[in-house]
């Protein structure tokens, strides 16, 4: 997907953001505003979103000295989304389809996205939960999903943010296969992604093998990641893409991936078709609504 218009307001934004999180003052907030604006008036427009947000933060990063501004928030997310988990498995313990269920979690759970929202409450994820449990899901596209995990060989799970990852982990539990499955990480901080540290912190390396696609970028673009990863990506009989940076960068690649994502920006609302909240799994030439979805405020 390419960069839009309406994507440079939210890259401001989201420099404001974690530069105000930091704590710094008024003058050093300006210092790096300016550079990023400096930087998005040559950006090129022809490169994907999370291409040009690795760049606004390293902006970011190189004026401030942090190279993780949001290192707190995720210990905090992981946490939260640990301690939301147990009691919402137990209410869900009854359900007969317990991989319909954590599908519905797991979709949800991509509402944890600081580049988005300003703050991620545990009431916030509750309400993500509470609507997308009641949606409707297009039932083919679940079981084409369900069928393609329990014949593959080989899975490759593209991991979004910290937080949501506790999700992903209970969503592989519930994998009826004999599959080798791989959990791919982002190769160093971004936002809120997921990082190696996040894959040991959450104990999703006791399920799946974690691998670091080595690049800063907040999705995956197959050029900027390690041959390790690239050779993973290619030899994986199934892919399952987390979240809209993922989808921004993979929507046009020819594979055999599920995108399983929650839309919070206008442009991917666009893309796909679908209003702001929509809780999506798409495979393409098939793709799944849940419908009844709260809008969300816009983001990248």
């Amino acid at each position: 997907m390419i960069t839009s218009l309406h994507c440079i307001p939210c890259f401001i934004h989201q420099a404001f953001k974690a530069v105000s999180r930091l704590g710094k003052d008024d003058m050093a907030l300006e210092k790096v505003l300016r550079s990023v604006l400096a930087h998005l008036s040559t950006m090129d427009l022809s490169k994907s979103p999370p291409e040009i947000a690795e760049k606004v933060y390293a902006v970011i990063s190189e004026h401030t000295g942090v190279a993780d501004p949001y290192c707190n928030e995720k210990k905090i997310v992981n946490a939260l989304a640990a301690g939301i988990a147990g009691p919402l498995m137990a209410k869900h313990a009854g359900d007969p389809d317990q991989f319909l269920t954590r599908l519905r979690m797991v979709i949800a759970a991509n509402i944890i996205d600081f580049g988005v929202h300003d703050e991620v409450s545990g009431e916030r994820i509750l309400s993500s939960f509470e609507q997308c449990m009641a949606a409707e899901l297009d039932m083919p596209v679940v079981e084409k999903l369900r069928a393609n995990i329990a014949s593959a060989n080989s899975i490759l799970y593209l991991g979004d943010n910290a937080g949501e990852i506790v999700f992903d982990k209970l969503f592989i539990e519930a994998f009826t296969t004999n599959a080798t499955i791989t959990y791919a990480v982002r190769g160093k901080p971004i936002i809120n992604d997921v990082t190696m540290h996040d894959a040991q912190e959450t104990g999703i390396d006791r399920v799946a093998q974690v691998i670091s696609n080595g690049a800063g970028v907040p999705g995956t673009v197959l050029e900027l990641c390690t041959p390790r990863f690239r050779r993973q990506f290619e030899q994986a009989d199934l892919i399952i893409s987390k979240g809209q940076g993922n989808f921004e960068t993979l929507n046009c690649v020819d594979a055999n991936i599920f995108f399983l994502l929650q839309v919070k920006c206008e442009v991917v609302a666009r893309d796909l078709g679908l209003p702001l909240g929509a809780f999506v799994i798409y495979k393409p030439e098939i793709s799944v609504q849940m419908k009844d979805a709260a809008p969300e405020s816009a983001g990248t």
